[in-house]
């Protein structure tokens, strides 16, 4: 296998520990893939002039979340690039010859002459089809700056039009690829003037950085001799520029560097002179009374790119100054300049780890490379900052986000403190004196964040939510001790519980209990609670032994309790109706000793189940995770779970029926109520260890997705959610 000298630098560099910094100009031939690199250790810019090269980098790396991909190529001014190419549809039709199909070349003679060689004594036929490429163009080192690429080890040009870079960068390794034999001599000397050791490779060259040979301390005097008298005489721009050399031979000589801060000061160039101060010494007065000056004028005449020059060069020369790296990043920030942004507030919270735009940067960047213990500690120091350092919604926010990712896996003795830290940090944020469309999405995260209160689980007994009457389809009264008696109760292999108030079940419960009988392929019993059913069950023309009814006196009217979700409080007890179906499981699962599928009202079973029984045989309770949503009181979804009669399973159930009757017992929560004691009863008996656990597989046997209105698709149970057009259910689904 043939080893390109981009793979051989790669390599070279990869070996030595820390990020590689990359830059590549593409203009020709797609990109070839990259296989092989590890995960997040290069950064930098891939520059690709066609789109098509664009694609191919961005895919090759993904894994690389400080690699940026642009569509651009290199010009002296800001604007577009016009570049000459055959159609890309004569190379894939095999018309071309694959060198010169994929050219992207700037002098469109270079094409026409290829199409003249390829004709032959023929007609050109080839010369009419080269179209024009117009390419997003600017100045390379604007770029660079705005990425804050200080350096380059590695920079890798495919393409003619690249070779106009080489003049303007110094990296430790330079490689050539694609390139026409007229380019690629064009291209030798000039690395070999700027000291690179050049080597043939397969399909280009690569060039090595020479280390130049340096004159002693003794041959440079007379030169420094000479940079004084001129400063003092009349070539003192000629002085300065003898100094500039001088530095550069001998970058340890600090005399030299004070006369050329001095220098540099008083011809006006305050950059170059904040560059050049010798490290741990204090800044020369007029320099900063200078620099001072001139970014407080250009910030307020409007010029933030000059003034980030300026505050970017003082906190250079100043490190671990606060004021200084907050200038800084305020002014990246405002630019959008987010590559150097970053920079800075990773500077800014080692000196001042509550810095809340800093932070609130970096927490950008964890999210965006996925690292959620980087995202968890920014979000914690945003979460926990001073009272009235932020505003009350952001930090309910914040709050609510920190929880979640920590309820998301087992738990750590650190993630237990935290959490406990947090939700008392939630409780003590005030949202009443919010604006009203404010202060909705605050308590929605507050009391988010308090259902996650670990008390919650506590394992005293509550006063029960409901305590349920049990009949038949015919309306005969059951005791429940005496239901497990019953012939269908006896031979059933799973029970399906649903609870929903009358109208609820007038809405769906025939189509429900009918999906469960017309499709249930094992033996079963459904048992359908009617919430507040005590005063009068709803007519579902349904006689079948197989369904057993129960009802209670729950009266909506006198819950004290007020629901909440982010546009507002709830006009009914919606978290009450949601959460006394799960109050209710651990009473049928003792009672009928058989697996209980606890589900919402408004869904479908459409297929059978005894292979999804079969899977999860060994689990004891099955739950539904919604991958797409992170989030503490969505992330498990209440619409299907299903428990074994197990001591495990019992226990989970009883866990979740005191931690529902506790959170609804107070005078606000959360309408998620039941979907947050799922993953809080889950994250309990992940820590016991002694519970096994299955996950529903979204992709068939249940729903995240939402349908308005009936389409076929592939789901064993079919989740309607509010809102979905019953009407459009085909007639033999009604029930």
């Amino acid at each position: 296998m043939v080893t390109t000298g981009y793979e051989q630098a790669l390599g070279h560099l990869l070996a030595r520990p820390g990020p590689v910094a990359v830059l590549e100009i593409g203009a020709g031939p797609p990109r070839p893939p990259s296989p092989g690199l590890p995960a997040g250790r290069l950064q930098g810019l891939i520059l690709e002039a066609t789109r098509e090269g664009l694609s191919v980098a961005r895919q090759d790396m993904a894994a690389q979340p400080d690699l940026t991909c642009l569509h651009r190529t290199i010009a002296a001014t800001e604007g577009e690039r016009q570049l000459w190419r055959f159609p890309p549809r004569l190379l894939a039709a095999g018309h071309l010859p694959r060198p010169i199909g994929e050219m992207l070349v700037s002098d469109r003679a270079v094409l026409v002459a290829a199409a003249r060689r390829l004709c032959g004594e023929g007609p050109d036929v080839l010369s009419g089809l080269i179209e024009a490429v117009a390419v997003p163009a600017g100045p390379m080192e604007p770029l660079l700056y705005r990425q804050d690429l200080a350096r380059i080890d590695l920079l890798r040009l495919r393409g003619a039009p690249a070779l106009e870079a080489l003049d303007r960068l110094n990296p430790e390794i330079i490689v050539l690829e694609a390139m026409e034999p007229e380019a690629m001599a064009l291209a030798a000397p000039l690395l070999i003037r700027a000291g690179y050791r050049l080597d043939t490779v397969a399909h280009g060259a690569i060039g090595h950085r020479q280390g130049p040979q340096r004159p002693g301390a003794a041959e440079l005097r007379p030169l420094a001799e000479m940079a004084e008298r001129m400063l003092r005489g009349a070539c003192a721009e000629d002085g300065l520029l003898l100094l500039r050399h001088l530095v550069a031979l001998d970058p340890s000589d600090d005399t030299c560097r004070r006369r050329l801060v001095e220098a540099a000061t008083q011809a006006g160039h305050l950059l170059e002179a904040l560059s050049h101060v010798p490290r741990g010494e204090a800044l020369p007065r007029p320099l900063l009374d200078a620099v001072v000056a001139s970014f407080n004028a250009a910030r307020v005449a409007g010029r933030l790119d000059e003034a980030e020059r300026y505050a970017a060069a003082l906190a250079a020369a100043r490190p671990g100054n606060a004021a200084v790296l907050d200038l800084a990043l305020s002014c990246n920030l405002a630019l959008g300049q987010r590559g150097r942004a970053l920079r800075f507030a990773r500077e800014l919270v080692t000196v001042a780890p509550d810095h809340l735009p800093a932070q609130a940067a970096l927490l950008e960047q964890h999210v965006a490379r996925g690292d959620r213990a980087g995202e968890l500690a920014s979000r914690l120091r945003l979460a926990l900052t001073a009272t009235g350092a932020l505003h009350p919604l952001r930090r309910l926010h914040e709050i609510h986000k920190s929880l979640s990712l920590i309820l998301q896996t087992p738990m750590t003795p650190a993630d237990r403190r935290s959490l406990g830290t947090l939700v008392d940090a939630a409780r003590a944020t005030d949202t009443e004196a919010l604006p009203a469309e404010l202060r909705h999405w605050a308590r929605h995260y507050r009391l988010l964040s308090l259902a996650a209160e670990p008390a919650l689980l506590a394992q005293d007994s509550p006063p029960p939510l409901s305590r349920p009457g049990f009949c038949d389809a015919k309306g005969k009264r059951v005791a429940l001790a005496h239901i497990r008696r019953r012939p269908a109760v006896r031979t059933a292999e799973i029970v399906f519980l649903v609870a929903a108030d009358a109208a609820y079940v007038r809405l769906y419960g025939r189509a429900y209990v009918a999906s469960v009988l017309r499709h249930c392929d094992v033996p079963c019993v459904v048992v359908l609670h009617v919430i507040g059913g005590g005063a009068g069950m709803p007519e579902l023309g349904l006689d079948d032994p197989r369904i057993l009814f129960s009802a209670d006196g729950f009266e909506a009217g006198k819950v004290a309790c007020i629901g909440h979700d982010s546009d507002g409080p709830r006009a009914i007890p919606v978290a009450h109706l949601q959460s006394i179906r799960f109050t209710l499981g651990a009473e049928i699962l003792a009672a009928l000793g058989r697996p209980v599928i606890i589900s919402d009202i408004d869904l479908l079973l459409q297929s059978g189940l005894r292979d999804m029984l079969e899977q999860h045989a060994g689990a004891d309770v099955v739950l539904n995770r919604n991958a797409g949503s992170d989030s503490f009181g969505s992330h498990l979804t209440a619409n299907l779970a299903m428990i074994a009669p197990t001591p495990a399973g019992a226990a989970f159930l009883g866990d979740l029926r005191r931690y529902l009757e506790r959170a609804l017992a107070g005078p606000h929560v959360t309408r998620w109520i039941d979907q947050c004691g799922l993953q809080m009863c889950w994250q309990a008996h992940l820590a016991s260890a002694t519970t096994r656990f299955g996950w529903f597989d979204t992709a068939s046997d249940i729903n995240n997705v939402m349908y308005r209105s009936y389409a076929p698709n592939p789901f064993r149970f079919l989740s309607l959610y509010h809102g979905f057009d019953m009407a459009s259910l085909p007639e033999a689904m009604r029930g």
